[in-house]
């Protein structure tokens, strides 16, 4: 038996069979950058009102609501509040039917009289309530609530009575039982309870729940499922029972589910399933078995699963899957087996599988690709494989597949034209392996790449022509190699590159004209290097490059901004080593152009506190600080753009930095400051 780290094992196939999913789409698409994800908010920006029913105010870093916020809306219908300050339900919102208070600092539930008698859905999710004493009542005509990831909410006392709710949402909270009024609730249709403290099910527990679609009890302690516990849920679609301990299912237990379209029992400690479990559901399409103890593929319990399309039986401890052993699975496209002990497969392992699109192998001690063994399978697109001996003769096998993730392979290098015999591959991926060279033309053959990664390798160079064919290439990942230097036409032939990784790598300088052959590039990373300067106008012909990471380098000096990133959103230069900050290149940065625009310079050196003088003192600018992080990290407004500014807060705790300076970052609001005459 191998010994391995299960759990991080099948977090990489797991990734890895991401990666294969979203590689093309990812590349192709236009990299969005999650300016809401940052540490700072949008201070003190107005609500939107594009609607006289609606009101959004999401991500204002909001506490309270004046007049002035609510615009000109009339018969106010919709608020958003999403991701703000409020600690109290705020006043001036009791006529909305739907109310987002998702993400603030709320510890009690509304009282009635804050909330409109016929408010259909609210959102409190993500706060940190745990004073659930009062009632909410009488909200009969509530449909939808969302309590979850508010982690103190100990019961469920305080839903109405009469109870309309249809979708219930409190995961990840400290429910320890069921009782109460949530068996009054006669319409739900959804109910979320995931991550909670459940210990047992009564068998009447979901008795009254007849409109049932979906149940979601992962991650409770429940263990023990009674017979007759899901017997009345006879329009369940999907039931999810993750890593609830669960060591046998009694054979009745799904009996009655016979509309059962998904189900989860990933994360428990199954070794076998009765035969009988699934012989009623006929209409499931989705099983998940990942991460059980299964020595021996369950054939007889699984047989009967005529419709099934999606199998997950990844991180068991498989060792031999039978001839013929999905030949009744004729709608199977979508098998995961990585992270088990298979260490060969007959050549009829997946006969029968006309439709399978996506196979995951990785994670498994094979030496060789059977010969014969997709031969017949026309429809294969995705694959993860991992091989103690690669030999790219096996490749043949795997000619269709479009989307290859060759996961630890012990491969060191790559001879000349290693994929030809793969002409429709779209997408490679070859992370955590040990790579050290590649020949010239290593990848040549695949007119059709649009993704590539050589991530996590020992690559220490790159031949100059390494992509010359790679023509169609969208995005290309190099980091955590050893690359030291680039030859200068190394990207020459990348003309529809739109995202390039060479983050944690040794580079300590870049040649002129790298970038020249480059012009649709959005995202570069060149973090975790060791460049100390860069060649002037270096960027000039990223005209759509939004994202720039200069991170943990070397830089002594801040470079200047190059006018030809006219599309540039986010630029980060934290870590480095600044000790000044040059009024003129940091205002270059800081340039709007009409559009958001982040420049992070946290963490920069020993960055002398006269050299921001100047940045609390620009007329035009406002810079606010984030009540969380003092003036870590602050907003900037520049003319009608917003701008974002990141500084280092200990700069602003030095004692040669004088304290109205630091009142000044730190108030409460952006400073009005006037332009001069």
């Amino acid at each position: 038996m191998r010994s391995r780290p299960a759990t991080l094992l099948g977090r990489r196939a797991r990734l890895a069979a991401w990666v294969l999913c979203t590689a093309v789409a990812s590349a192709a698409a236009a990299i969005e950058f999650p300016l809401t994800d940052m540490p700072w908010k949008q201070a003190l920006l107005p609500c939107a009102c594009s609607r006289p029913d609606a009101l959004d105010c999401a991500e204002r870093g909001k506490s309270s609501l004046e007049a002035q916020d609510f615009c000109n809306t009339s018969a106010l219908r919709t608020i958003n509040l999403y991701d703000n300050a409020f600690a109290a339900f705020p006043d001036g919102v009791g006529s909305a039917a739907v109310v987002d208070l998702s993400l603030n600092q709320l510890e009690c539930l509304p009282r009635a009289e804050q909330l409109n008698p016929a408010i259909e859905t609210l959102d409190l999710s993500r706060n940190k309530i745990s004073n659930v004493s009062t009632e909410l009542q009488p909200l009969a005509r509530l449909q939808l609530l969302r309590v979850s990831r508010n982690r103190h909410i100990k019961h469920l006392h305080f839903l109405p009575n009469p109870c309309a709710l249809k979708h219930l949402h409190a995961a990840f909270n400290e429910i320890e039982n069921l009782d109460g009024p949530l068996g009054l609730c006669f319409e739900l249709e959804t109910l979320d309870l995931s991550l909670n403290r459940v210990t047992s099910l009564p068998e009447d527990t979901f008795s009254n729940f007849t409109e049932l679609r979906v149940l979601d009890l992962s991650w409770n302690r429940v263990m023990v499922f009674g017979l007759q516990t899901f017997v009345v849920l006879t329009q369940l679609q999907r039931l999810n029972l993750e890593s609830t301990g669960l060591q046998s299912v009694p054979e009745e237990l799904f009996a009655n589910l016979t509309q059962l379209e998904r189900l989860n029992l990933a994360g428990n400690w199954l070794e076998s399933l009765p035969n009988g479990l699934f012989s009623t559901l006929t209409k499931l399409v989705r099983l998940d078995l990942s991460r059980n103890r299964f020595e021996t593929f369950p054939s007889d319990g699984i047989r009967c699963l005529e419709s099934l399309e999606v199998l997950d039986l990844s991180d068991n401890r498989l060792a031999v899957i039978p001839a013929e052993a999905f030949i009744t699975f004729s709608n199977l496209s979508v098998v995961h087996l990585s992270e088990n002990n298979i260490s060969t497969l007959c050549a009829e392992t997946f006969a029968g599988l006309t439709k399978l699109n996506f196979l995951t192998l990785s994670g498994n001690p094979l030496s060789t690709v059977t010969p014969g063994l997709l031969s017949n399978i026309t429809s294969l697109r995705f694959m993860t494989l991992s091989l103690n001996v690669f030999d790219t003769a096996e490749l043949e096998e795997l000619r269709g597949v479009k989307y290859i993730h060759l996961g630890p392979s012990g491969i060191t290098s790559l001879p000349s034209r290693a994929f030809s015999s793969l002409p429709y591959l779209k997408a490679l991926t070859i992370y955590e392996n040990t790579i050290q060279s590649m020949a010239e033309d290593a990848l040549a053959g695949l007119p059709l790449l649009e993704f590539l990664s050589l991530g996590a390798n020992e690559i220490s160079s790159l031949p100059s022509r390494i992509f010359a064919t790679s023509i169609r290439l969208l995005d290309l990942h190099l980091w955590h190699n050893h690359i030291s230097k680039l030859p200068v036409n190394v990207f020459a032939n990348l003309h529809r590159l739109k995202g390039l990784h060479l983050n944690r790598n040794q580079l300590s300088e870049l040649p002129r004209g790298l970038f020249h052959g480059t012009p649709f590039l959005e995202k570069l990373d060149l973090s975790n290097n060791q460049l100390r300067s860069l060649p002037p106008r270096i960027f000039s012909n990223l005209r759509f490059l939004r994202e720039l990471s200069l991170a943990d380098n070397q830089l002594t000096r801040l470079p200047g901004y190059d006018p030809g990133c006219v599309s540039l959103q986010e630029v980060t230069f934290e870590r480095n080593s600044f000790t000044r900050l040059p009024r003129g290149a940091l205002m270059s940065w800081l340039e709007a152009r009409g559009k958001e625009r982040y420049v992070n310079l946290e963490d920069d050196g020993e960055i002398k506190a006269e050299t921001l003088r100047w940045v609390l003192e620009e007329p035009g600018l406002r810079l606010a600080g984030d009540e969380r992080s003092g003036c870590n990290c602050g907003s900037v407004r520049s003319g009608r753009a917003l701008v974002r500014l990141c500084v280092h807060m200990p700069c602003f705790e030095r004692p040669d930095f004088p304290q109205d300076w630091v009142a000044a970052v730190n108030a409460t609001g952006p400073r009005e400051r006037t332009p001069p005459p």
